[in-house]
Parts: structure tokens; sequence; C-alpha cells
């Protein structure tokens, strides 16, 4: 089985100064604008051309968490709320520090969007892959993957029909037990472990394992890393992807001839397809 890594995800904006200091939960860009919204309580921009991404400002007055951010097509306006219950979002001129934010209340359940700078929302649709807000846990439903976001809405769905990764993964002969750091693999038919003190490549807390066939076992770890083990060659990962995302990978899924992995913070997908099986 060859595995060959896509490294296409989000551009780095930030260049070490005023970005972001804790989990992105949205993303929206505008003509030479990027907008994050942040657990740190900010919604952060960043100017941005085809050379360079330059950190402009940033707004704090929300008082929470913030789940969505949303501009306008030009950038002159920008929307920014938690993506709770309360329906509560910040509208402002982008341009200006000085105006105060306007406080709207958006009740009905569904994406942002501008009309003639007004802002509305109309009924959720698919979300792109790769331009998410965070991912805390992926299922596989009624023939798609479905991803959800830290406060439980769908953040966008995956028409195909896909296998999910979890603490603990089994095949016909195998099962794959996470335990913090390590993994124990143990045969089912005779109950004997088999050659666990390998599983130790992981520098924090693995989030999800997955068989691709028999015997090779996908492991994702919060250190966004990406191992896939042979088996019978505990020793040695046969494909590393050190830092496949900037933050913690919340899930592994695959599909026909693809492994996906999903970014718990940044909200990217991943793929590496999957040959030679």
């Amino acid at each position: 089985m060859e595995l060959k890594g896509s490294n296409n995800g989000f551009r780095s904006l930030s260049d070490g100064t005023g970005g972001p200091t804790k989990a992105v939960n949205d993303i929206s860009i505008a003509p030479g604008l990027a907008a994050f919204a942040s657990d740190d309580r900010s919604v952060t921009l960043f100017k941005i051309d085809e050379k360079a991404a330059v950190f402009w400002k940033s707004f704090d007055d929300y008082g929470g968490l913030v789940g969505i951010v949303k501009l306008a097509e030009n950038g002159s306006q920008i929307a920014y709320g938690s993506g709770g219950s309360s329906g509560l979002f910040h509208v402002r001129c982008v341009e200006s520090d000085e105006q105060p934010a306007e406080k709207q209340v958006l009740t009905e359940q569904g994406d942002l969007y501008y009309d003639n700078e007004q802002l509305k929302v109309k009924p959720k649709s698919h979300g792109l892959v790769g331009a998410v807000g965070a991912i805390k846990s992926v299922v596989s439903k009624a023939g798609k993957l479905v991803a959800y976001d830290h406060v439980g809405q769908t953040s966008f769905e995956i028409s195909t029909q896909g296998r999910v990764g979890d603490l603990q993964s089994e095949n016909e002969r195998y099962k794959a037990v996470a335990d913090g750091k390590r993994i124990s693999v143990t045969n089912k038919d005779s109950g004997d472990a088999v050659r666990t003190s390998g599983w130790t490549l992981h520098d924090s807390t693995i989030s999800s394992l997955l068989f691709l066939d028999e015997n090779r076992l996908a492991s994702a770890g919060l250190d966004g890393h990406l191992f896939i083990w042979d088996v019978n060659e505990p020793f040695k990962a046969v494909f590393k992807f050190e830092h496949a995302h900037h933050g913690p990978i919340s899930a592994l899924a695959s599909t026909e001839n693809e492994l996906l992995s999903f970014g718990q913070e940044d909200g990217s997908v991943r793929y590496y397809r999957l040959t030679g099986q």
C-alpha cells in the first residue's frame, strides 16, 4: 500500500505577532482580508495579498468565545458571535475602530450572509472541506461523513460512505486500543498481545485509531501527527506525517481509497490517497 499525502490546507497567515492565541473556530475571507474567530474571545483580521499576510487589527469586544465570523463580500462589514443558542452577533464597519459594534440577534439556525450590507441568515448548507470551523467529532451517518463543531452543530457533510476511527479499532484478526500516547494490539483469536512496546512515536494523547486493512493501522493524535503502522512490524511506522495539522487531530476516517484526517482547531481536512492495496 502506497500513501500519498496532500499538504493542501490553509496557508499560514500569522506573521508571529497579533494572531489568534487559542483555537480558531471559524474563518471568513473577503478580497484582501482574512478574519479569524477564536476561543481567545477575539476576531482577528489580516491583510493578505499574493506575497504576504500581515496582522492588521483585532476586535475583542464580544465578551465571550467567538465561534462564527462573517465578512461582507466587499470586506466593508464584519459580523461575529458565539454561534450558541442566544443568536447574538456584533456587527460593525471593518475600517472603523472608534464606532461601537451594533448588537443583532439572529434566532434562525443557518449560514450567515450579507445582502446589501445587511446581515441575514439562510438554511445551513454543506460547507467546503478545508473551509470550516473547529471539528470536535466525526460520524458516519446515512451514507455521509458528518463533522460536528464544539457546540454540537454540523460543520459540514461529505457525501460518501466511510468508516470513522475511535480510541479503539478492530478488524477480523486484531483489536487495537489507544491508551494515552501508546497503542496496544491484541490478537482476537489467541488473546495475545502483539509486541506493544514499539508504539510510542506520538508526543501527545492519541485521539483516533483506524484499521485500514488486515495489517495496517492508522493513528492520529493531539500532537497533530499521523502515522501508519504495520501490525507485524510495530517498531517502525511505515508512513509518518508529523505535524499533519497545525493543531490537534480530532478524528480519522477512511473511504474506499482515501484516508482523511480532521483538524480539531483549524477545521482543515487533509486526505491521503491509498493505492496499491
